[in-house]
């Protein structure tokens, strides 16, 4: 609703720790279309997702959530972003028009070597990928 773009206000910066990968993945669209309407040109998101990696026999468990798997490929397609550098990091949108300038990887950690308890909670995974993301927007 546009009426509430008003009050939101818009902003140089959104830092997302937890609600991309809490969203069901059928509503993330909207979730990207929220971000954009609120991120100033030139803005800057902070984005942290995970990606649940299993053997194809407990493929099961990267389905459930929340938290759901996110993808570097899902992220990207969110974000209507496609162009991939050799480092693996976006650098220009396969569109002219599109309102994102870039999106980098900053880091990316296997919390499941890093954090016994993430183990112990998601058995069934091979990896629990924490990976920053910091995505730019067009000015």
């Amino acid at each position: 609703n546009n009426d509430n773009d008003e009050t939101i206000g818009t902003f140089d910066a959104v830092y997302d720790r937890g609600s991309m990968v809490a969203i069901d993945p059928s509503l993330r669209r909207e979730y990207v279309a929220v971000l954009k309407r609120v991120l100033k040109p030139g803005g800057k998101i902070l984005l942290i997702g995970l990606e649940k990696v299993a053997s194809s026999s407990s493929s099961e468990a990267t389905k459930k959530g929340p938290p759901y798997s996110l993808t570097k490929k899902t992220l990207y397609e969110l974000f209507d972003f496609h162009h991939i550098d050799d480092d693996g990091n976006d650098r220009s949108s396969s569109s002219s028009s599109s309102w994102i300038e870039s999106i980098a990887v900053l880091e990316e950690t296997d919390t499941l070597k890093t954090n016994p308890d993430d183990k112990r909670r998601h058995p069934d995974l091979d990896q629990l990928l924490e990976t920053v993301y910091l995505i730019e927007r067009t000015k």
